[in-house]
């Protein structure tokens, strides 16, 4: 009987920093993750302007929150680094404008996967 996938199958492993094997994150799941961060900032952004509190302080503090527990949570699960491409300076700049302009680098990561995958 031939096993359909999602059925009992095993994620395939990809290496964390810290050595131990996480499991490897579907391209669907990490659009979740990235909607779900991106309405919870919007909500965020419009909440503390209609309250009139610290809008600028919120808003900012939240983008970066949200790119934080993107690189964190997502990042690290979806894309595996060449081992030769494995640099202090390629890998940095990756998650730092990963970090700093989430809203527009995971929609194409994700979009570039999508086209790997199916092309």
């Amino acid at each position: 009987m031939e096993q359909l996938p999602g059925e009992g199958a095993q994620e395939p492993a990809v290496p964390h920093e810290a050595g131990a094997p996480t499991p490897a994150l579907r391209v669907r799941e990490a659009f979740v993750h990235w909607a779900a961060c991106a309405l919870a900032w919007g909500l965020l952004v419009l909440v503390a302007v209609r309250g009139q509190w610290h809008a600028v302080d919120l808003s900012v503090a939240g983008y970066l929150l949200t790119g934080v527990y993107l690189n964190r949570r997502v990042l690290r699960r979806l894309i595996v680094w060449h081992p030769q491409l494995d640099t202090v300076q390629n890998v940095s700049s990756g998650k730092l404008s990963a970090l700093l302009f989430w809203p527009v680098v995971y929609p194409v990561l994700m979009f570039k996967l999508v086209v790997v995958k199916v092309l």
